[in-house]
């Protein structure tokens, strides 16, 4: 199995679950989504992609676009939980979004791997560093257990984080539709979902503007997700 950087936990019974639909809505496309991100040959598209979020509520609330830090979520999950393996569970991202927020890429601008990230980000932590990214932290987290919870998260609060299995060989078409050749080795991988409609869902990678149609795909339904969560911003 290829390692894309997405780790798959164990069920927690203490997880937030979104139980509700999104009724007869068939589209649904989030705007003034953040610019593409790429997290090269770094396993970290669960910071990647978490952090492409938290810019989507900053920009929201702000009316400003900035970049936000993957190395600072990446890195805090050897501070929290003390994980310096490559990769990183998506729960523990929620968690790291949860309590601390994100803070600017300016003021944590690196997108290495673990350990060394974590190595990196604990020499330059301090209060001020904490201070700020507390601004772009989320309220509360809850996982989407069903296609349905998915569509009510991205009606009623922000994108999605995701996780799917990606298969090594794959074709995007012209329109923008993924086909995965699902015979080939596969890992997991993280994105950010921002809308739905009739072929799948509206995903955001960060595999570079080059990557698919201009770094977004569509991810067709049938294909599925191993787990995917749902963030409502802090006032």
């Amino acid at each position: 199995m290829i390692d894309y950087g997405a780790s798959l936990p164990k069920l927690d019974l203490r997880d937030y679950t979104l139980k509700a639909g999104a009724g007869d809505v068939t589209e649904v496309q989030l705007d003034n989504l953040p610019a593409i991100k790429n997290q090269s040959s770094v396993g970290s598209c669960v910071a990647h992609s978490s952090s492409s979020i938290l810019e989507w509520f900053n920009e929201k609330e702000t009316g400003e676009y900035r970049e936000l830090s993957t190395g600072f979520i990446y890195g805090m999950q050897g501070i929290d939980f003390n994980r310096l393996e490559s990769g990183m569970y998506l729960r523990d991202a929620c968690k790291i979004v949860h309590k601390h927020g994100d803070c600017l890429y300016e003021t944590i601008p690196f997108n290495i791997e673990m350990p060394e990230c974590y190595e990196k980000l604990n020499d330059s932590l301090n209060e001020e560093i904490y201070n700020e990214a507390s601004i772009c932290r989320v309220d509360s987290y809850a996982r989407c257990e069903t296609k349905e919870a998915v569509k009510y998260a991205l009606m009623k609060y922000s994108p999605v984080l995701i996780c799917v299995k990606w298969h090594h060989k794959y074709e995007v078409l012209d329109d923008g539709t993924i086909c995965f050749d699902t015979t080939s080795d596969n890992g997991y991988h993280a994105v950010m979902v921002y809308g739905f409609n009739e072929k799948g869902w509206l995903c955001q990678n960060s595999y570079g503007k080059t990557w698919g149609n201009k770094g977004r795909f569509i991810l067709p339904y049938e294909h599925g997700f191993m787990e995917a969560w749902s963030f409502v911003d802090a006032k």
